[in-house]
Formats: C-alpha cells, structure tokens, sequence
C-alpha cells in the first residue's frame, strides 16, 4: 500500500513538470513561428520605394587602346604586330534625374565630348602625329525604365535624345612651324542604351554602368572655309561602349 502511495505521489509531482514543458515549448515554437513570418514579412518588403526620388548624376566615358594583329611567319610561326590605337574618345557629364513613376525616371545631363582622330605624319617630320580633335558641349535628355535584378541591381534600358556644338582643329603640319585649320561641329543623335546597369550601393548612392545600345548620329563637320562634311552613322555597340556614372539620391 505505501509503495502504490508513494508511486501516485511521484506522478501527482511529475504531471504539472510535465504540463509546464509542454506549454514552454510550444510557445517557444509559435514565437519562432512569429518571427520567421514577421523576418519574412520584412524580406518581401524591401522593394526600394522609387516614385518621387530626386538625384544628381555623374558620368565619364573613355575609349582608346592597341590593335593586335597576327600573322604566319613562313617558317611555321606565328609574328605578332601592335599597333597603338590613335583614336581616342573620352566624355564628361553631370545632370539630374527624377523617378515619375517607381519604376520610370526621367532626366537630363550637361556634359563635353572630345573625339582625336589621327591623321597620319608630319610631312616634314616621321616621328610627329597629326591629329584632328572634335569637342562639342552637349546637353542631353533621357528616359530610363528600371527592371530589378535583384536588390542590389537594376536592369535599366535607356533612350536619350542629345545635341551638341563645338569646335573642330585639325593639324596640317607641326615643324617647323604650327600649322592647323579650325571650324565648327554640330551633332544630333538618339541612342537606346540596351546593356545598362546600376548597382545600388546604398539608398542614397549608386553605380551605373553602360556597355552598349544602339545609336544613330548625324554629325556636320566644317573642317575649314567653304568645306562642309556631313555623316550620319547608324551603329550597334555592344560591349564596346564602357561608359560608368555614380548617383546620388536625396530622397
């Protein structure tokens, strides 16, 4: 009899242990629970609110370098000639962007394009570059749609509409004496920038980066009095373009 006592007493002590771990840890699951959906809750909402957001841009653009050329020797080998690229295109320009929409910005840049052409050799001198040099101020306007990657990273197709005018040198000989005619330049042209990108930084700052569009030009060149050339040029530049900007986001 005190044996059946003592082991109902045991289990009178050991019920509400019991009772108590049980309820502990499902309490402890529904606050897992909780916190997952509320951390998931969190995850989904971290879209960047874009409509209304204001920023100033920077953009630079540099192109130039070698031409490597590859031939068979005769002799089962292979020669290999580099020839530096004269070429040389650089572009500097900084402007403002507005989000119309949280998706669709519009914006503007003011900015100066350089274009060095080479053109051969100093008649009196073999070892003197002749270059001409084509620099426009150019003011050009833009719509850009924002497609997210991720949160960090946005596809962005761009069309600008741009104008410019400037100058035109051209070397005719450097020695002995320096020899150059000047005249004007004017371009217009539209470009659908395809292959741009922009990295979010932070919320405020961001990186963009544009690797190449389609683009038509019509430049008129006034090289000299009474000469006037006009091109217009239809191109698609993939992976050939390398043009990258930082923004800064007020809001």
């Amino acid at each position: 009899m005190k044996k059946i006592l003592s082991i109902v007493c045991i289990l009178m002590l050991c019920l509400p242990a019991v009772a108590q771990k049980k309820s502990s840890s499902k309490s402890s699951s529904k606050s897992s629970v909780a916190t997952s959906s509320y951390s998931g809750g969190s995850r989904a909402n971290t879209s960047i609110k874009q409509k209304g957001k204001l920023g100033i841009t920077a953009d630079f653009g540099f192109q130039t370098g070698n031409t490597i050329n590859t031939a068979p020797d005769g002799a089962g080998g292979i020669n290999t000639t580099i020839t530096p690229d004269r070429t040389l295109n650089f572009m500097a320009a900084a402007g403002v962007t507005y989000f119309v929409l949280e998706r669709l910005e519009i914006g503007g840049t003011v900015g100066y394009s350089l274009t060095r052409t080479w053109q051969g050799l100093d008649p009196n001198d073999n070892a003197t570059n002749l270059y001409r040099r084509v620099g426009r101020f150019e003011i050009a306007p833009y719509v850009g749609f924002h497609i997210p990657i991720c949160n960090w990273c946005h596809y962005v197709p761009k069309a600008t509409l741009g104008f410019g005018i400037g100058s035109i040198v051209t070397d005719v000989q450097l020695v002995p004496t320096v020899t150059r005619n000047t005249g004007t330049s004017t371009r217009v042209y539209t470009d659908l920038a395809v292959l741009n990108f922009e990295f979010l930084v932070s919320n405020k700052v961001s990186i963009t980066l544009d690797l190449g569009g389609i683009a038509y030009t019509s430049v008129t060149n006034t090289p000299a009095p009474n000469t006037k050339i006009s091109t217009n040029t239809f191109a698609a530049t993939f992976f050939n373009r390398n043009q990258f900007g930082v923004r800064y986001y007020f809001k």
